[in-house]
């Protein structure tokens, strides 16, 4: 069983998470951190195999969050995927340096969502590797009907649907 933990101040994308994941794949178990309120005890508690991590955070951003767990040797391997409607150049960047293993843009439809995390799930975790930068962002175009990589104001097809 491959267990998730969302990091998110909106509960309502652990509802939509929640949904996908029984459409995608009902023996993920979803865990919520709110607000990222007590985030590393809550990764010791839970031990997640992904942490799905949202860039617009009260307090500290995702991306701070993120950089501050990769500085723990001991969570220097866990699979980090920043989670975010936030298309900004700069940000996914960002997050690609300070160690992200994916880059999900937040789909707009429940085919976007299923679609995405299907590719989240294809992905062999036991690596939990990080992609080239050429492949890092997940994103659902329905007008492609498939996941594209978004860099700012280009949107490039990404390995016709597989990811890197």
């Amino acid at each position: 069983m491959l267990k998730v933990l969302l990091v998110d101040d909106d509960p309502e994308e652990f509802d939509l998470l929640q949904l996908g994941f029984s459409i995608v794949d009902q023996s993920v178990k979803l865990l919520f951190a709110e607000c990222c309120k007590d985030l590393l005890e809550q990764i010791d508690k839970f031990s997640p195999d992904i942490i799905f991590m949202d860039i617009n955070l009260p307090r500290f951003t995702g991306v701070e969050w993120l950089k501050l767990i990769r500085a723990i040797p001991a969570y220097r391997s866990l699979c980090i995927i920043m989670y975010s409607t936030t298309r900004d150049r700069s940000t996914i960047k960002e997050s690609y340096h300070a160690q992200a293993n994916f880059y999900v843009v937040k789909p707009s439809s429940i085919q976007g969502l299923e679609f995405v995390l299907r590719k989240v799930l294809e992905t062999d975790w036991s690596q939990c590797s990080k992609p080239t930068f050429e492949n890092f962002v997940i994103h659902y175009s329905a007008e492609s009907h498939g996941v594209m990589l978004t860099t700012g104001d280009v949107a490039i097809g990404l390995n016709n649907g597989r990811v890197g």
